[in-house]
């Protein structure tokens, strides 16, 4: 029996479109909240850190949830969400930081299912709450204990705000006109701050400013790193591949480090280990995979080039000997070693958006939606609601529509152009059979054009769209993303109908709608979780859906 009470009636009707569960809670109905529990992480992994001893690591991500992994091989052995008030919004985890004197973990980020937003949560060691979470003013971008002393550094979209890491008071508070995209701690005296707005600024231990350079870099600094003697920084931009190496003394340029060919992309991470090398990475394209760049050598001369997933990355961090971990959007993480040898790659099991391609079979009563793998196709039966799966003899080899030319923050369609985001590119194109509308995916959402040039609508996504395909006569709009999940929209809205999961080793399947309602093979159970919480002080329960089936479904 369950711990709480609990008293759930499900009726359930799936049809082409759209499907129902009706559900009854006696009590805390508003606690409810449906999760994913795949090993990996469902969506980006934003950051990853590692205990004072370097046994485990830790990664946070857009699903919310802190997950604990083994280092020497990377095996998952323990994940928490933390707490959520109501059922409606995700929380989207961004940073998380280790004390070396304590052992605390500082989680923080945007957490849309409580009254309070912006919170940063202090864990113990086992992963208990240490205290009520520090409340802050803005989205949480960073978190850094001090090595030195009892405080944490946290960086939010509008500034810094510090606190006593030992009693959980704000000592002071820093506003910035930009959001803060590094901290460092140099030694015991002075802290290093980076903002997207090209700022980086040196500041003493009573966090005063004491000396500040803006960087000539269009587009703001997305990353910094130390050097092994804390006598340089190195600074890199956000979309553009430039890297500077600063003194910190001066805060002059004493090195621009050299990209070759390469001309455009993004660096979100940069890494500097204890053995000189310094470690770039972020969106390049460089034979369909991320590389990561290494600078080595005395003076940086020298170059190596390597590849290490077909995910942009999202963060680099060096361990004490000189290897490297990685985070991708993908969603994966690895470890890469100091002698150019890819330890091991964590790899999810849902879909890899940039080796799969979708495409739907309609007819008057049915869709059949086809996921093509490497040498593997499955098939989605809505009138059955089976999965079977065809082994190909060859990888299927697909015309890919050619996407718009993409110029100056703008895409162009029909000799128009449409204004694109900050870093934010064209990634898949669709278009209905009459010709009359286009649809678009991009690194930060879906929008569909009229043939006349009108925005007919345009809706943020959770993760970049990779692939697009059409159900028009049910109105539908599939979309492969690069969370592993496919996405169906109503069409003509851009509504969220339907998230379809898929485990590509064991061919299970799961389908739910945004408002928690679900359906799935056999041995779906296991692929999602009911989460509980009555309190911000307490780690959530989590209760796999198959201990509902099981107990409830008739």
């Amino acid at each position: 029996m369950m711990k709480f009470s609990l008293k759930i009636k499900i009726c359930l009707i799936f049809t082409l479109a759209f499907y129902t569960i009706c559900l009854h809670a006696t009590s805390h109905a508003q606690s409810l909240h449906l999760k994913y529990s795949e090993e990996s992480h469902q969506g980006p992994i934003y950051a990853l850190a590692t205990s004072k001893d370097q046994q485990w690591v830790y990664s946070v991500g857009n699903d919310g949830l802190l997950k604990v992994w083994d280092i020497k091989d990377g095996s998952l052995k323990k994940s928490i969400f933390l707490p959520s008030l109501q059922s409606k919004n995700a929380n989207k985890l961004f940073s998380i930081s280790v004390s070396t004197k304590t052992d605390q973990i500082a989680v923080g980020g945007n957490f849309k299912s409580t009254n309070k937003k912006n919170l940063v949560f202090i864990l113990s060691k086992n992963l208990s709450m240490d205290s009520t979470p520090l409340e802050v003013n803005e989205i949480v971008t960073h978190t850094l204990f001090s090595d030195f002393h009892d405080i944490l550094a946290v960086g939010t979209a509008r500034g810094l705000e510090i606190f006593d890491s030992h009693l959980h008071q704000r000592i002071a508070t820093i506003p910035t006109k930009n959001q803060i995209t590094g901290i460092l701690e140099i030694n015991a005296d002075s802290w290093a701050v980076a903002d997207a707005g090209g700022n980086l600024r040196i500041y003493n231990q009573k966090w005063e400013s004491i000396r500040h350079v803006k960087l000539p870099f269009k587009s703001g600094i997305g990353s910094i790193a130390l050097s092994p003697d804390q006598k340089q920084i190195a600074v890199s931009a956000i979309a553009e591949p430039m890297i500077e190496v600063l003194s910190i003394d001066t805060l002059s340029t004493s090195k621009k480090l050299n990209f070759n060919k390469i001309d455009n992309g993004d660096l979100s991470s940069l890494a500097w280990t204890n053995d000189g090398s310094l470690y770039a990475s972020g969106s390049f394209d460089f034979k369909g995979k991320t590389p990561l760049i290494k600078w080595y050598g005395r003076n940086l001369e020298k170059r190596q080039l390597a590849s290490l997933s077909n995910s942009r990355t999202n963060q680099l961090k060096a361990l004490k000997n000189s290897d490297i971990l990685f985070s991708t959007y993908g969603p994966s993480w690895g470890r890469y070693s100091n002698s150019g040898k890819l330890n091991y790659l964590n790899l999810p099991n849902t879909l890899d958006s940039k080796n799969s391609f979708i495409a739907v079979d309609e007819s008057d009563n049915n869709i059949k939606l086809n996921i093509f793998l490497t040498k593997k196709q499955l098939t989605l039966d809505f009138n059955t609601l089976s999965l079977s799966a065809l082994t190909l003899n060859s990888p299927l080899k697909i015309d890919v529509p050619s996407l718009p030319v993409q110029l100056n923050g703008s895409f162009v369609l029909n000799s128009k152009k449409y204004p694109l985001a900050k870093g934010e590119n064209v990634t898949a194109i669709t278009t209905n059979t009459a010709k009359t509308v286009t649809f678009i995916a991009s690194d930060f959402g879906l929008r569909a054009i009229s043939q006349e040039g009108k925005q007919l609508w345009s809706r943020p996504t959770t993760s970049t769209a990779r692939g697009l395909d059409l159900a028009p006569k049910h109105h539908m709009l599939f979309s492969l993303e690069s969370d592993g999940v496919i996405r169906t929209y109503d069409m003509r809205t851009g509504a969220l109908i339907l998230n379809l999961l898929i485990n590509k080793k064991t061919e299970e399947w799961l389908a739910h709608t945004p408002s928690s309602q679900f359906i799935g093979s056999a041995n779906s159970g296991s692929m999602m979780s009911w989460v509980k919480t009555n309190s911000l002080e307490k780690i959530a329960t989590a209760y796999d859906i198959k201990q509902f089936r099981h107990q409830y479904y008739k």
